[in-house]
């Protein structure tokens, strides 16, 4: 049976289970934020893939690249909730986010500066920002009028 440190200094492949994985995500995160999300409840997400593999043995690398991935969505999200209290998140593919940011009194000139301020502290690739277009603002309405008009009987 080879040991931790041994597999570490031969560069061997290191799984671990459940438990050891929610360890060593306890001690990358110690407010528990990164165990916490690693369960079963939100069966679309990269933390249920770590859960569904931990479940027999699951190797370190994937573990620290779910960690990293994750605690750099955390700065990102933390920083849109801070400057843009009214937003919400539309979408999110691995790394890839949309949000949609209320325009009252935010200027879209404001968010980019905003974004080009603390892009190296993001560390955002690149992105983008645009004003709702009158195709959304149609379809927002539309699907509002929708669920308003869903439970009458208006045949």
């Amino acid at each position: 049976n080879v040991s931790e440190q041994d597999a570490i200094e031969k560069g061997d492949e290191i799984c671990l289970d459940l438990e050891k994985t929610k360890e060593a995500l306890d001690k990358v995160s110690t407010d528990g934020y990164l165990a916490g999300m690693v369960n079963e409840e939100h069966p679309h997400t990269q933390a249920y893939l770590i859960w569904k593999e931990a479940q027999s043995q699951i190797d370190l690398h994937k573990i620290a690249e779910f960690a990293t991935n994750e605690l750099r969505m955390r700065v990102l999200y933390e920083f849109i909730n801070t400057t843009y209290p009214d937003n919400t998140l539309r979408e999110r593919q691995d790394s890839k986010t949309r949000y949609e940011v209320s325009s009252k009194g935010v200027r879209i000139g404001d968010i980019f500066a905003a974004i080009e301020k603390n892009k190296e502290r993001l560390m955002v690739a690149e992105y983008g920002v645009s004003q709702t277009s009158l195709e959304q603002v149609f379809n927002m309405h539309a699907a509002e009028a929708e669920k308003s008009k869903k439970g009458t009987n208006d045949s």
